[in-house]
C-alpha cells in the first residue's frame, strides 16, 4: 500500500507557483497543467483533481500464512474537487516549447461528508462518527507517516496523504488514449490562534521525608561516628527528619512553533508539622539531580475486517535532549525550598521549544535530533496522540529521591496567523505559587486546582496508574 508519488514527464506534468511547498487548508493552489509534445486531436479534455485520503493497513501472521486488512477514507467528494482545463479539440505544433493550462484549487478547510467510502460506514471501524455534522466539522488532518511498525506477527503501516492528478485524455486515430500526472502536497495543520501554554498546566505534588543525621546544621560533611551509621542502617526514628510537598506544575498542551518555553515548574515546601523539632524552622538544600522527559507518541490503526474492525497500535518513545543543557548550568542547582518561595521553571532555564517542523531546539544551540512530533489528530482509521513521562531527581542530605509521572499530552499544530487578541490572557488569581516570566500570566494556584481535583498526592510508589516516586538511599548516610 504505498504513498502517492510525484509522477511527471514531458507528456504531462503539473507546477505550482508558490514557492513554498507547504499548504494549509482554506489556501489556494495556483499552478499549471503543461505539456513539452506535440499533439493533434479532434477531442481532448485536460482536467486537475485534489485528493486526500488517509489509509492503513495491517497485516497478522502466524507463521504459517498471513492475512491483510486495509482501512481507507477519502477526504474529498471527487465531482467537487474537479476541475476541466480544456475540452475541445487540440492542436499542440511539435516547435511549441511547452502548452499550459492554468488552474486555481483551493484547499477544504472540512472533510465532505460525501467522501467517506461504503464500507466504512461502520461505526466499529471508525474512531469518530459518522454522521454528517460530525464529518463536516472534521478538520484537515496534516500530512502524516508512519513506517512499517509493530511485532513479527502483527505489522502495521499508516498515512495521510494529498496529492494533485492531472488527466489528458485524447481521441487519436478511433481510439482513446491518456496521460497522467501526481503532485504529492506537503498539508500542515494549523491552530486558529497562539495558545497560552500557562493555562494548561496541570499540578501534582508528593510529600517526601528524609532521615538522616546530615540535615542537622553542621554535619552536612562531617565524619559519622558508628552509633550514627548504625542509627542509620536500621532506620531509626531517632534520626532527625525533614519532611517537604515536592510541588510540580507540568504542561498537558505543547503548540509546535511557538515562541514561549515548555513551561515545567518545581518547588519544594517544608511540612513542619512532620519535621523533627530539633530542626524545624532549619532552612534545607534540596539540590537537583537529573530532569528528564520524555514524549510518547502513539499511532492506532483501524482497518476493515470479515466480521469486526481489526485494530493496532505502537507507542514510539522519544526523549528530549535535557542532559546537555543541564551541564551548562551552574553547580550546584538548586530547587526552591521554603514556605513562600517562588518555583523555577526548568523549561523556560532549558529553553525548552518544538519548532514549527515539530523538533526540538532552543538553549542557543541546536540539539542532538529527536525525530519529528506530528500534531495530535483523530481521523476515521488512524489516531495519533501523545503522553508526557516526566521524572525529576534531587538530592536532599545526601538522600536522593525521584519524582516520575505520566500524563496525556495534546500536541497542536503552529500558528500561521497573527497573534492572538490580548483576550486570551486571563487576569491573575488572588493566591498562587508559580511567579510567571514577564511577559505572561500567572497559571493557576494550588489552592485553585487543588479544588478541581487535579492535585495528585503521591506518598506510595504507584497511585492508581497515575504517577510513581522512589527513594533510594545514599551511601554516605
Amino acid at each position: 500500500m504505498p504513498r502517492t508519488t510525484a509522477k511527471t514527464s514531458n507528456v504531462l506534468s503539473i507546477r505550482l507557483e508558490a514557492p513554498n511547498p507547504l499548504f494549509s487548508a482554506g489556501d489556494t493552489l495556483i499552478g499549471v497543467v503543461a505539456r513539452k509534445h506535440g499533439l493533434v486531436s479532434p477531442h481532448a479534455t485536460v482536467k486537475i483533481q485534489l485528493h486526500g485520503r488517509s489509509k492503513s493497513h495491517l497485516v497478522v501472521s502466524n507463521g504459517q500464512t498471513s492475512a491483510t486488512y486495509r482501512g481507507r477514507c477519502n477526504y474529498f467528494d471527487t465531482h467537487e474537487m474537479t476541475q476541466t482545463l480544456h475540452e475541445g479539440p487540440l492542436h499542440i505544433p511539435n516547435d511549441v516549447e511547452t502548452t499550459e493550462w492554468p488552474f486555481a484549487v483551493t484547499l477544504p478547510t472540512h472533510i465532505s461528508p460525501l467522501a467517506l467510502n461504503s464500507r466504512t460506514n461502520n461505526a466499529d471501524m471508525c474512531f469518530l462518527p459518522l454522521d454528517p455534522e460530525t464529518v463536516a466539522s472534521t478538520a484537515l488532518p496534516p500530512t502524516f507517516y508512519v513506517r512499517d511498525v509493530g511485532i513479527f506477527s502483527q505489522r502495521h503501516h499508516s498515512f495521510v496523504e494529498y496529492w494533485l492528478h492531472a488527466e489528458l485524455r485524447y481521441t487519436r486515430e478511433g481510439h482513446f488514449e491518456s496521460k497522467e500526472a501526481d503532485l504529492p502536497l506537503h498539508v500542515r495543520a494549523a491552530t486558529a490562534s497562539p495558545v497560552d501554554p500557562y493555562s494548561h498546566l496541570k499540578t501534582s505534588k508528593t510529600l517526601r521525608v528524609v532521615a538522616s543525621h546530615r540535615l542537622v546544621p553542621g554535619m552536612e560533611t562531617a565524619e559519622l561516628s558508628f552509633h550514627q551509621k548504625t542509627r542509620k542502617l536500621f532506620g531509626s526514628s531517632k534520626l532527625p527528619r525533614f519532611a517537604y510537598s515536592l510541588q510540580v506544575a507540568y504542561p498537558t498542551v505543547i503548540q509546535l512553533g511557538s515562541p514561549r518555553a515548555i513551561p515545567f515548574y518545581v518547588k519544594a515546601v517544608p511540612d513542619w508539622g512532620r519535621t523533627s523539632e530539633d530542626i524545624a524552622k532549619v532552612p534545607q538544600q534540596v539540590k537537583l539531580v537529573d530532569i528528564a522527559m520524555e514524549i510518547h507518541s502513539t499511532t492506532a490503526i483501524r482497518c476493515v475486517g470479515t466480521f469486526s474492525a481489526k485494530k493496532a497500535d505502537d507507542t514510539d518513545k522519544k526523549p528530549l535532549q535535557l542532559r546537555g543543557p543541564l551541564s551548562r548550568l551552574a553547580k550546584p542547582v538548586l530547587i526552591p525550598c521554603g514556605d513562600a518561595v517562588a518555583p523555577c521553571d526548568f523549561g523556560a532555564l532549558l529553553d525548552l521549544r518544538l519548532d514549527v517542523g515539530g523538533h526540538q531546539v532552543g538553549f542557543r544551540e541546536p540539539h542532538h535530533s529527536t525525530g519529528t512530533f506530528y500534531p495530535s489528530f483523530t481521523t476515521w482509521n488512524i489516531r495519533h496522540s501523545h503522553q508526557l513521562k516526566w521524572r525529576v531527581r534531587m538530592n536532599v542530605a545526601d538522600e536522593d529521591v525521584s519524582y516520575e509521572m505520566t500524563s496525556p499530552l495534546t500536541i497542536l499544530a503552529p500558528s500561521y496567523g497573527p497573534a492572538a487578541d490580548p483576550s486570551w490572557v486571563r487576569p491573575p488569581v488572588d493566591e498562587t505559587w508559580i511567579q510567571p516570566p514577564t511577559d505572561g500570566e500567572a497559571p493557576p494556584a494550588f489552592d485553585q486546582i487543588e479544588k478541581e481535583g487535579e492535585i495528585v498526592v503521591a506518598m506510595a510508589s504507584i497511585i492508581d496508574g497515575k504517577g510513581s516516586e522512589t527513594i533510594t538511599t545514599g551511601q554516605k548516610g
